[in-house]
């Protein structure tokens, strides 16, 4: 199960957390339960931010992924796909 991201590029993009944050527990919980393996895109995105990548590097308006983020959650699903 895929963990969704909205990467924080102005504060009406950040505004989709209010929603999307509850959905998130949800696929968590629904994911533990069923012993679901998951690709953490939030963490995905922590990380990413953290080696230096900026939010619209990422996904340029917060949700749809640039081709660098495609890359990134490409190889964090084949990560996943391993275990």
């Amino acid at each position: 199960m895929i963990i969704p991201f909205v990467a924080d590029v102005d504060e009406q993009t950040a505004r989709i957390h209010s929603d999307l944050d509850g959905k998130v527990a949800i696929i968590r919980r629904l994911a533990a339960e069923h012993g679901h393996r998951t690709v953490d895109l939030e963490q995905v995105l922590a990380d990413a931010l953290a080696a230096g990548h900026t939010p619209s590097t990422i996904a340029e308006d917060g949700v749809h992924p640039t081709p660098p983020g495609h890359r990134l959650i490409a190889d964090a699903w084949l990560d996943a796909a391993r275990r």
